[in-house]
This record gives structure tokens, sequence and C-alpha cells, in this order.
């Protein structure tokens, strides 16, 4: 199953970085940027930029954070904690990193903005349509993940940059996070950042366009054929380390440009290292929001490590998708 990809779900050391967003605009800042009414066609205003850490910020830097935030509100109780994020001078305050906090309404309980505390958000989308908050929301009650989306760097001239979360479940009612900017592909990171770079022979415009390429395939030739040519490892679906797989919303493998043998095999329940059930992330994604990125870590068959890589899923039709991976070195 090496040819998809969500991000591990704790205590993972990823080679991070991420791409290019040409066909990508703006959407939140991480805990959103601005009030939660759907019908707001006002663009979230970027947070002011915090003071950039000495240290590089890693996700496994997040992740720590994020777990030093559970382990306050465990200690402190609930109140305290949030009162605890909230403070400009506090210690959930380092650099870039900041705790965000909702309840699972969509409230905002913890955020950099003060003004946003307090504000339903559950309405928050980006420009695609893509309901940020409330995938917050879900992510936290399936038990918590990472999730990758963009957002306008403050610390990069407002420049839409991919930026990478930690989301927790606390309690019962509400969870917490915290994320990270990760560099652009051909731009030097404005300041401390992972070192990895994507590939310039998979880049995630020629990943969106690969997999946009193939849902016009579908359109063109029906849904038999195309699903025979996404199989064909020598076909034109199939170009370096990319390739299109196809899956219904069952979980079974409909084709595979990388590894046909899984053709016609449930993978509804195939996990990453970490537990994170990754075919169930891309069928999510694909089903309620029609298309979009999710992120994970798998095994690199070329370096025979685990590696982050990301996927874009199309729906292609009211039961089924398609989608295509890349590594992110």
């Amino acid at each position: 199953m090496t040819g998809r990809n969500a991000l591990r779900a704790r205590g993972l050391v990823v080679s991070a970085a991420t791409t290019a967003l040409v066909l990508l605009t703006a959407v939140l800042a991480l805990g959103c940027g601005s009030s939660g009414d759907a019908a707001s066609s006002e663009s979230p205003t970027p947070a002011a930029s915090p003071t950039s850490t000495a240290a590089a910020v890693t996700p496994q830097t997040v992740v720590d954070f994020v777990d030093k935030a559970v382990a306050y509100s465990g200690a402190h109780g609930k109140e305290a904690a949030l009162a605890a994020y909230n403070d400009p001078d506090g210690e959930f305050r380092t650099g870039e990193l900041y705790i965000f906090a909702y309840d699972f309404t969509g409230k905002n309980l913890a955020h950099i903005d003060p003004a946003l505390v307090g504000k339903d958000l559950i309405g928050l989308t980006d420009p695609e349509g893509t309901p940020i908050v409330r995938n917050f929301v879900r992510i936290a009650k399936s038990g918590g993940s990472w999730y990758t989306y963009v957002w306008a760097n403050p610390a990069n001239g407002s420049r839409v940059e991919p930026k990478l979360a930690y989301i927790t479940k606390v309690g019962d009612d509400w969870l917490l996070g915290a994320g990270m900017y990760l560099p652009v592909v051909g731009q030097a990171p404005s300041g401390p950042s992972p070192a990895a770079s994507v590939s310039a022979a998979a880049t995630e415009q020629q990943v969106v366009a690969f997999v946009e390429k193939a849902a016009a395939h579908v359109k063109a030739v029906g849904k038999k054929q195309a699903l025979a040519d996404f199989s064909d490892p020598n076909g034109q679906f199939r170009e370096g380390e990319i390739y299109v797989f196809a899956e219904d919303f069952k979980g079974n493998e409909l084709a595979s440009g990388g590894q046909p043998e899984l053709v016609g095999q449930s993978i509804l329940d195939v996990q990453d290292s970490s537990g994170v059930y990754l075919v169930r992330e891309l069928i999510a994604t694909a089903r309620d929001q029609a298309r979009g990125w999710v992120g994970y870590v798998w095994d690199n068959p070329e370096t025979a490590e685990q590696q982050e890589k990301r996927a874009y899923v199309i729906k292609a039709g009211p039961d089924w998708c398609v989608g295509s991976g890349m590594y992110v070195r």
C-alpha cells in the first residue's frame, strides 16, 4: 500500500515539507483567522507573526507541544488550562507555535488572536469550500491525527504556504491543536524549518494536474476503461513515482498503477504504523469535500524508510474516487 499517504497520528518524526500552492488560494490559519459565519465573504486576517524560535520546529516538536498542553489541562483543570493557552506571554506561546482549542460545536476556546476566542467557527471554510474547523472536530472525535492545509504565513509576507497541524481530543467534548508552516518548493525558508523539500520530479502541482487528468479520463472513456488504464504500469497514468489509484467508498481497491496486485482487495482498514486509518481518511476527503489533500507516513520502497507522503483525491463518481500521491523529501 505504498501508494498513498496521511501523516502519522502520534510521536513521529516526519521529514516535513510540502509544496507550491498555485491551485490553492487562501485558507485558514491554524485554528482559523476569522469569525465562523459560513455566509461571510470576508477573508480571515492572519494572526500577527510571533518571534521565531532559535531551534527548528519539527513535527515531533509540535506533538510534544500539544502533549504538554494536554498534560497541563489534566493537572490544572480545563479553566486554568484555557487561561494559560490564551496568555500571550505564557508557556504555550513559543515562536510560531501556539495552542488553539475548540469545543465540538466549533466554538473557539483558545487562539493566538484573542478576538476569535468565544466565537463559533464551525462554518468557516477555505476558498474551495473545505470545512476546516469541522475537520478538526471530526479528527479529534476519531482520536486525533495530523491535518494538512494552507494558510497565509504572516512571517513570510502573508504568502500562502502549507501548514501541518496536530489535533488531539481532550476530555469528552473539546480538542487541542498546534501547527507548523512547511517550506514551499523553490522558496528558501523564511526562518528555521525542516530542511527537506519536495523533489522537482513530483510537485504538488504535478500531482493535482495528474489526478485532474485521471478524472477527465473517466468522463471521456467511462469507468470500466479508465480503471483498466489506471492499472497499466506502463500506461499514461504512471510517471516516475506517481501513479493513479482508485477506490470505492467501501474501501475496495479498483485500480492501482503502482500495486496492481491490490485491485479487488478491501483495504478499508489499512493503517499506517501509528494506527491511522489512512484509506478511511482518503475516502472521507473525497466523499465529503469532493477533492482535497491527505497526508500520512508510509514506507518508501526506494529508501526502505518511513517517509511523509501526501495524496490528492477527487470524487470520480457517486461512490468512488481517484487519487495519486507524492513522497516528501
